[in-house]
């Protein structure tokens, strides 16, 4: 009697046990928010490739949020199974119109004895603009050999304006370092996770800017390569309680807003040309106003300009950016002024009802108002109250302070 010829597995395959009662618990709570786990953690949250394939095959695909746990999964576990199940995920995505990562080439076993000495992650920030506008540059390195380089414009009120990645040579990464460099007047060395924290900052400002989309694509393996600043950087270098509590004047205002990293600091002017509008209309008035009732009137448009532009958020976002330029200012060895920015940001916390006293507020007001009216004079845009206003020299009666 012929013996019966048994069914042939396919080569390599080996069935995966099922999910135990307790496996198949957790798995359920994980999926109720995927979101919530983090990429790097994503070893010790699978307990093993079982779960790991269960876990991939059931995410929602169309959710781009989710591709960062699919790449970490395939980081994560070698196992073949789990291998071809993050690959029939990553098809799933791809009908979605979702884009994943391809995987990192690995080396060779044979190859891992005399791999050469890996290059080390690197980033450089230039120092944000009065509407947050900065320059990003992050290098982190990809085996087998190169660096994953990523060069970008970011603002935190209007997203990612341009931004271009790749994996490039470490010659080629050297030019566009020296490149990068050449373009802003200051900037300085820091962690890639300090720089990708403003590139997720722009993102979340605005997702449809012009380099959202670029930046996207390298997104979900950037953020399982660095880790986030949980605070802003500028305090590990100075604690709080270093911050002097005393009240900003005038002059520690002027002084701040005169250093190089914030002169071209303005407001945005088109949110101020009827402010300037305004005055000039005052100045310009045909009725008989005296010096008094001029300046009194300007004072008016002034402060009321400075209550309808920096709302709570405007505060906050004017925070964040000097906390930035203070960090910027003590890794450049300016210790002084980084605090003064550090002590500016603080009383942009104060209460509303303080706000139109703020120095600070006061100074970039006038300043972008000036900028409007009659164009930079000497210091800084300020202009000398002395001369005579017919040689356009003097600025608008009561546009200064006392």
């Amino acid at each position: 009697m012929a013996k019966r010829k048994r069914a042939r597995k396919p080569k390599g395959h080996r069935e995966l046990h099922p999910l135990t009662p307790e496996d198949a618990e957790r798995l359920e709570r994980l999926l109720d928010q995927p979101a919530l786990i983090h990429p790097d953690t994503i070893r010790d949250t699978l307990t093993g490739p079982n779960l790991a394939c269960a876990f991939v095959e059931k995410l929602p695909a169309d959710n781009p949020s989710l591709v960062p746990l699919v790449v970490a999964v395939r980081e994560a576990f070698e196992e073949k199974e789990v291998q071809k199940s993050v690959r029939r995920t990553s098809f799933r995505f791809e009908q979605q119109g979702i884009s994943v990562p391809p995987p990192r080439e690995r080396p060779e076993s044979g190859a891992l004895r005399n791999a050469p000495q890996q290059e080390q992650p690197f980033a450089v920030l230039s120092a944000p603009d009065g509407l947050g506008m900065r320059g990003v540059l992050f290098g982190i390195p990809r085996a087998p050999r190169g660096i994953e380089l990523g060069i970008g414009v970011a603002s935190d009120t209007f997203g990612i304006q341009q931004f271009a990645g790749g994996t490039f040579s470490k010659k080629k990464t050297l030019a566009a370092q020296n490149d990068f460099l050449s373009g802003f007047p200051a900037t300085v060395e820091t962690s890639p996770g300090h720089a990708v924290s403003v590139l997720e900052q722009a993102l979340r400002a605005n997702e449809n800017a012009p380099g959202s989309s670029s930046y996207l694509e390298v997104r979900p393996w950037v953020l399982t390569q660095v880790t986030l600043p949980e605070a802003p950087p500028v305090y590990k270098g100075i604690p709080v309680n270093q911050i002097p509590e005393e009240p900003l004047t005038d002059s520690m205002a002027e002084k701040l807003l005169e250093n190089e990293l914030l002169r071209s600091w303005i407001l945005d002017p088109d949110e101020f040309r009827t402010v300037a509008e305004s005055i000039q209309q005052v100045m310009e008035s045909p009725l008989a106003l005296s010096e008094s009732q001029q300046m009194n009137r300007i004072e008016e448009i002034k402060k009321k300009a400075i209550r309808d532009y920096f709302s709570e958020e405007r505060r906050r976002l004017y925070r964040e950016r000097l906390e930035e330029v203070a960090y910027m200012l003590h890794t450049l060895q300016e210790g002084d002024t980084a605090l003064v920015a550090l002590q500016t940001a603080r009383s942009l916390e104060e209460p509303e009802s303080r706000l139109q006293a703020n120095p600070f507020l006061i100074k970039i007001t006038e300043r972008t108002l000036l900028l409007l009216l009659r164009g930079p004079g000497p210091e800084g845009g300020r202009l000398d109250p002395g001369e005579d206003q017919g040689k356009g020299s003097e600025p608008p009666s009561g546009l200064i302070l006392p």
